[in-house]
């Protein structure tokens, strides 16, 4: 099997070396530049398949057949340096047999990331048999003086772009010229994404918007039609039946209250005995009536109870329970009124004296006074 290329490095820089092998087998070259004449031959199409060597050679081991063999049908040789690798026999045993093979000339040193800066690299990081031989490496260090402009290396991804252009055999500026495309292609999808999410984003909150308009022109329409109802019950004289329509317009749409507020009070002022004595100065929360339709029992806004029975009797009481918008019914006798709250409890009042009576009753979801008496169900 034929490699591209083989990888050679000290274990101690195995992190290095699995960043650099990914980056080196997994690149594409442009299209527009495979198989045209390059420095090593005609340019590949990639650099697939790179061999990296997982052994390591402990005091004077030599070279394993398999690993020599690895070099003779490896086409370069890539050598990670660092102080490690400078020290390493086993590095400088694949150099030397890679240069008897092939020669000096497809040996690509690159200078590993993260070291200190020396006045001597290739004393410092280069295996023995690269030393005074003039090679240009790609630096991975990127090493800002303080108090100074000059950085020493090459950075990552420079690092990288120029190790892979020679190992193609081609002028540096014509892949970073690619690298810069890839890079403005991947930013641009970047955005258009983000776009994509916006415009979806607002297209969601304007659905919501949308639906919530829909659902509140539904329930104004059902409420105008309690409202007719109403209008039209209050003609025939079920006055009673008049106010619950009227009523449960308001329950379901309370934006239609300007429209319904005439017609709740047209009612209540033309109900005979139990006319004219509640006015409506505030907007009206609950309503409720007695069994017969003797009593009727109104709540406002501000969580006051009003009484007016037959008899002319009036009776208003604040209540502690929040009564704003419950459900409300009377005691046929006009003594006692019940409420289901937004709190989930039911509370019975003594319409006399204006106090509850006894606890609140819990989870209730309905108020109702039996025909023959105080019975709440």
């Amino acid at each position: 099997m034929r490699y591209s290329a083989f990888l050679s490095y000290s274990r101690a820089d195995d992190g290095v070396a699995n960043w650099l092998h990914r980056q080196l087998d997994r690149y594409r070259t442009p299209r527009r530049l495979v198989g045209e004449p390059g420095a090593q031959g005609a340019i590949l199409p990639k650099l697939h398949p790179i061999f990296r060597d997982r052994t390591d050679m402990a005091g004077g081991g030599r070279l394993t057949d398999r690993i020599k063999q690895a070099l003779e049908c490896s086409d370069r040789l890539i050598v990670l340096c660092s102080p490690a690798a400078a020290r390493s026999l086993w590095v400088e045993q694949e150099v030397q047999t890679f240069i008897s093979l092939h020669g000096i000339e497809r040996v690509f040193p690159v200078v590993a990331p993260d070291l200190p800066e020396t006045d001597d690299i290739e004393r410092d990081y280069f295996p023995v048999s690269l030393r005074n031989r003039a090679l240009l490496a790609a630096d991975l260090r990127e090493i800002r003086n303080p108090g100074s402009s000059t950085v020493v290396g090459d950075g990552r991804e420079t690092g990288r772009v120029k190790l892979i252009a020679e190992l193609l055999g081609v002028g540096l500026d014509q892949l970073a010229q690619r690298d810069k495309q890839r890079q403005r292609m991947l930013l641009s999808g970047a955005v258009l994404a983000a776009c994509v999410f916006a415009v979806v984003a607002a297209l969601a909150i304007w659905q919501s918007i949308v639906a919530i308009r829909n659902e509140r022109t539904a329930n104004e329409n059902v409420a105008r039609v309690f409202v007719e109802r109403a209008k039209r019950t209050l003609v025939s004289g079920d006055i009673a039946l008049s106010a619950k329509y009227t009523l449960a317009g308001v329950t379901i749409a309370p934006s239609a209250r300007e429209e319904q507020q005439p017609i709740l009070a047209d009612t209540l002022h033309r109900g005979g005995p139990i006319s004219g004595a509640l006015t409506l100065q505030v907007p009206i929360g609950g309503l409720g009536l007695s069994f017969h339709g003797d009593s009727v029992a109104l709540v406002d806004e501000r969580g006051m109870v009003g009484l007016q029975s037959r008899d002319g009797r009036r009776e208003w009481i604040r209540s502690a329970h929040d009564l704003a918008g419950s459900h409300l019914t009377v005691s046929d006798d006009g003594e006692l009124v019940a409420s289901s709250g937004y709190d989930g409890t039911v509370q019975i009042f003594d319409l006399k004296t204006g106090t509850p009576k006894g606890e609140p009753l819990v989870q209730e979801v309905a108020t109702a006074f039996m025909q023959e008496g105080s019975i709440l169900h």
